[in-house]
């Protein structure tokens, strides 16, 4: 009879169409997955940002070292304020120094060494902007004259024609944790050729698209 020659027609249309409604639900908690990933990733990026202090990212780049400096510092994490100065424009891995923008800054007494980030003497960036930051061997440090607790700092400086191994930096994050007399801390980090947690976490979220588009 005619309902039996459609009867296997109709069976099969029947277990497409169940198939198609199974892979719908498994894409749409495929992308509820996803999603939440996403959020983790940019809940990542934001949390490493509103705990940056101050973050000093130091890359070779196009056969030069780059380096861009950002973050905030509490005032109350330094020592006493010693005045207000012209900085230096260089580095020198050896004593953990660091400066960019040789305009005035106003220099606080710090409570510890500057971490070293490798056995490299004294040298001056090529180019170098921005807000004034100058991590000086007294030990101090000479931040914007008139600087409100809070206010975010950003700097870049860069040496043309070099590496790492010729300024004497070695690969690596270091931290130094300021201390003030109230005992408010700060930390300044300087990261030579290690991706920052906001970076990891920025490019964790744009892996995260970029599978989703492919699929």
């Amino acid at each position: 009879s005619k309902t039996r020659r459609y009867r296997p027609f109709v069976t099969s249309m029947l277990l497409i169409w169940s198939e198609r409604v199974n892979e719908a639900r498994r894409d749409e908690t495929t992308m509820g997955t996803d999603m939440k990933q996403v959020l983790v990733c940019a809940g990542l990026a934001i949390a490493a940002q509103a705990n940056a202090d101050v973050t000093i990212d130091v890359v070779e780049s196009g056969g030069n070292v780059e380096v861009t400096l950002s973050g905030n510092l509490d005032t109350a994490s330094l020592g006493t304020l010693g005045g207000n100065s012209g900085g230096f424009n260089g580095y020198q891995a050896v004593g953990g120094n660091i400066a960019m923008n040789s305009n005035n800054s106003e220099w606080y007494n710090v409570d510890v060494q500057w971490t070293p980030f490798g056995p490299g003497a004294f040298g001056n960036w090529d180019v170098s902007g921005g807000d004034p930051f100058h991590m000086f061997s007294n030990p101090a440090l000479g931040i914007p004259v008139g600087y409100v607790s809070g206010t975010a700092m950003s700097a870049t400086a860069s040496k043309l024609n070099s590496s790492f191994a010729a300024l004497g930096f070695d690969v690596g994050s270091y931290v130094t944790t300021l201390t003030g007399p109230s005992g408010v801390t700060d930390t300044v980090t300087v990261n030579i050729g290690i991706p920052t947690p906001a970076s990891v976490a920025l490019l964790g979220l744009a892996g995260v698209v970029g599978t989703r588009r492919r699929r």
